[in-house]
């Protein structure tokens, strides 16, 4: 996981009995504390490089597993880069990011610029970079949400663009983008709660689903989610996301987090829930927080913040297809504000589990 708070900004592997066995402390004063991170498969690291913001990253770098840079991306206008939120790799051993871009002409009465996301790719072996989808190509800014749409700096979290330009609205606030099974692209869209489909060649979007814009209808009203973390596609198409439920109506269930399985009807561009897991006592977690489908079929999720008094409890679960609970950790560090993502991984560099009769 991704470790960040005073003392200690970097990475973090613990087993199943919820010990710390790997991690890799980052300079504090280089630009370089992890966010968001992936394995690639020779199972060196790529991770999102930032300073204590966390998300205002200055680029991406490469390390292995004895902590050693390997690659670095600078950002463009580092420190305070658009590069945020995710790093995916490609099947063909690019690395994908989320950036930003600003719409200076702006949109609403008074007029404020508009932050919106793109996507952009990092082949490592050429040194080529380049920004290969912009939302503002695809999605008016018209079609927003509020107030999450319009919300400006000194407020958190926003951006403001590379100078931190109090003017800006953050208006769709990506935070995840992932590789469907048939080559396309689901993006995240937290301040639209609305997940997209992007084709393969970035060229057009496919569907979008929930908010406003959205092509799906939900007969059940209390299947919609808001400002949801880490979407992505399932091998039988269903979409697995995080639903953190930032002010979700009292008539759908009020504000509370839970891990969520949608099932698309194409045909009568309906959604309707298929799987879902409720935490009881209920749990909020107003920000962060992910959702991963295992290869055994279980659900990894983590509700990465919390109002409890510091030391805030970050609660991580293994859930089965049935709801019931098979791992389960309390993740607590004095002083930690929030846990932004877990990920799931067989080994650090290579090694595996034995027992008493093996050779």
């Amino acid at each position: 996981m991704d470790y960040r708070q005073e003392g200690f900004f970097g990475l973090a592997a613990f087993d199943a009995e919820g010990y710390i066995v790997w991690y890799y402390k980052a300079s504090e004063g280089e630009g370089q504390q992890p966010d968001g991170m992936v394995r690639k498969p020779n199972g060196n690291i790529v991770y999102l490089a930032g300073y204590q913001g966390g998300t205002t990253s200055s680029g991406l770098v490469e390390i292995d597993a004895m902590g050693r840079q390997v690659d670095k991306l600078v950002g463009e206008c580092s420190p305070f880069s658009p590069i945020h939120h995710e790093v995916q790799v490609l099947p063909d051993g690019r690395i994908m990011y989320l950036s930003r871009d600003i719409l200076w002409e702006g949109y609403g009465d008074p007029l404020h610029p508009q932050e919106g996301d793109t996507i952009g790719i990092w082949d490592q072996e050429t040194g080529e970079n380049e920004i290969v989808w912009n939302i503002f190509d695809h999605i008016s800014p018209s079609d927003r949400t509020e107030p999450d749409s319009d919300r400006r700096l000194p407020g958190f979290p926003l951006w403001g663009g590379c100078d931190r330009d109090r003017s800006v609205q953050d208006w769709s606030h990506a935070n995840s983008v992932t590789i469907a099974p048939d080559g396309s692209f689901i993006l995240s869209l937290r301040h639209l709660d609305q997940v997209v489909s992007i084709s393969p060649d970035f060229k057009k979007v496919q569907w979008r689903l929930g908010g406003p814009g959205g092509d799906f209808t939900f007969p059940n009203p209390e299947d919609r989610f808001y400002e949801q973390h880490t979407a992505a596609q399932l091998p039988n198409g269903n979409i697995l996301l995080f639903d953190n439920g930032n002010d979700r109506p009292n008539e759908e269930g009020g504000q509370y987090s839970r891990p969520l399985e949608l099932e698309l009807d194409h045909k009568n561009k309906t959604a309707r829930a298929v799987w879902q897991f409720r935490h009881n006592p209920q749990l909020f977690a107003v920000c962060c927080s992910s959702v991963e489908r295992l290869p055994n079929g279980n659900t990894l999720v983590l509700y990465g913040s919390s109002f409890l008094p510091d030391p805030r409890p970050f609660k991580i679960m293994e859930i089965t297809p049935e709801g019931g609970v098979t791992w389960e950790v309390v993740h607590v560090s004095p002083g930690k504000q929030t846990q932004y993502r877990v990920y799931s991984a067989d080994s650090i560099m290579g090694e595996v589990r034995i027992g008493p009769d093996s050779p």
